[in-house]
């Protein structure tokens, strides 16, 4: 596949003082991890958003480009945000090796229109976006597709049904769902019931409180034997 390039350099100063200036001045912190190795580095706020707008740079391997030329083979690991504001504030990657498999999440594509979205109006449930693939770093595949075209209403794909690329492991739960077209009317029938059993819950509540009233006003209408016996004598 192709690798989305980023330019970067290495970044002397660390610590918060240093990291609140480089984003007042449209860059961000960023260090890459390699076997407890750390890099410390600065990358330019507008680029890695560009970079993330045009190809999901959090899903595929990145070339990190240096100022003397070089470059590192990285694949995005993750970033710290602002609480309140949402913008990144700090981004890690970790280096890869050319001939050493590598983990990662890459996106799953649906190929082809369901016949059971097509045919009988069913509604078409995308579960998995991301699905998790182990392969070299020349292997790595832009997303993984998975045809739909034959998929029928009331039936589901799984992640045994996928076909992986060749060099390609896939590594998620092969029971997993993929995608399902789902039929219209059971879930019509499904809220139905939901709504049926919480009324039935109601009711009976209420009959149980009303029960409840009952017999403590029998109790209280019975005398006790004591009292009867001590009327009896009293006459």
């Amino acid at each position: 596949m192709e690798k989305a390039t980023l330019n970067v350099q290495i970044r002397e100063n660390t610590g918060k003082g240093a990291a609140r200036s480089l984003r007042r001045e449209g860059s961000l912190p960023a260090v890459i991890y390699k076997a407890g190795e750390t890099t410390s580095l600065t990358i330019n706020e507008k680029e890695l958003m560009q970079l993330f707008k045009n190809v999901d740079g959090r899903l595929t391997l990145l070339n990190l480009q240096f100022q003397d030329n070089s470059t590192k083979l990285v694949l995005y690991k993750e970033s710290q945000v602002h609480p309140v504001y949402g913008n990144i504030l700090h981004v890690d990657f970790q280096e890869v090796a050319l001939d050493k498999e590598t983990t990662l999440f890459v996106g799953v594509n649906l190929v082809g229109e369901s016949i059971g979205v097509k045919r009988d109006d069913g509604i078409l449930d995308h579960r998995m976006r991301q699905i998790e693939i182990s392969c070299l770093p020349e292997n790595v595949p832009a997303h993984i597709d998975i045809d739909i075209t034959e998929l029928e209403a009331g039936h589901s794909l799984h992640v045994s049904d996928i076909i992986a690329p060749e060099g390609v492991s896939i590594l998620a739960d092969p029971k997993e769902v993929v995608a399902a077209v789902i039929i219209p009317a059971l879930v019509e029938e499904e809220e139905e019931e939901v709504e049926g059993e919480e009324g039935v819950e109601g009711e009976e509540g209420a009959e149980g409180e009303e029960g409840a009233e009952g017999k403590e006003g029998t109790a209280e209408g019975k005398e006790a034997p004591e009292d009867k016996k001590k009327k009896k004598e009293d006459s």
